[in-house]
């Protein structure tokens, strides 16, 4: 059912990005690749190619380099699990979106990211439970990992919608969020600490003051719009 959703929906985007192609080409967008030739077209090809390769290849370094040093000082796997890996797998998003947003090509940053998550959901976790026995959950994922997620992901609506962008306030308060959950994971890892067997408060908490800000937002924007 995934994979057949993820499939359905790049089957989408294809039809929707023939018919931005053929507007395009109408307003005579097309000029530059009439004027360019195939030789032109072949420069920014590989210029894609290898920047991704070299994405690929440094996020492997990344994660070699940091899970040695982590042994070296006798730092659990788990921990390395927890922090590393997921650094090196969005290693590469995190350069591509930063260098787009750098250079004005804000669609790109946000797109890459959104699409990367769409991907993985759809794609990844599909092939992976319909090509095994299945995809058994643990309870740190139902009871955190999952709820984290789901809300970090309708927290993106209103933040998404306020204004049309993320604000640098709005950007750091996502940042923080995952700085919090990352150091909630370490200290679990770690074995007992107060702040994990009152983990529920603190996470009440925090849904709490997002809420807040969320409502803020909201607000914000509906009085820009009214005088605007």
């Amino acid at each position: 059912m995934l994979v057949g959703l993820g499939v359905a929906y790049t089957a989408f985007l294809i039809s929707k990005a023939r018919r931005e192609s053929n507007h395009y080409e109408n307003a005579g967008g097309g000029e530059w690749f009439r004027n360019t030739g195939v030789m032109g077209m072949l420069i920014p090809v590989l210029l894609v190619i290898t920047g991704l390769a070299a994405l690929i290849l440094g996020a492997h370094w990344v994660v070699s380099g940091a899970s040695e040093l982590a042994r070296q000082l006798r730092i659990s796997e788990l921990m390395i699990g927890l922090t590393v890996a997921p650094l090196g797998t969005s290693l590469p998003e995190l350069a591509t979106s930063v260098v787009a947003a750098a250079r004005g090509k804000r669609d790109i940053a946000v797109g890459n990211v959104v699409g990367s998550n769409i991907f993985n959901i759809l794609f990844v976790l599909g092939a992976t439970g319909s090509l095994s026995d299945g995809v058994r959950l643990g309870k740190a994922s139902l009871n955190l990992d999952l709820p984290v997620m789901t809300s970090a992901a309708v927290l993106c609506l209103p933040i998404f919608f306020t204004d049309g962008r993320i604000s640098r306030g709005e950007g750091a308060l996502f940042l923080g969020y995952y700085l919090a959950y990352t150091g909630y994971l370490i200290l679990a890892a770690g074995g007992d600490h107060p702040a994990v067997s009152s983990g529920g408060q603190v996470w009440g908490l925090i849904a709490l003051f997002t809420l807040i800000v969320v409502l803020f937002s909201l607000i914000r924007d509906l009085r820009i719009r009214r005088t605007g």
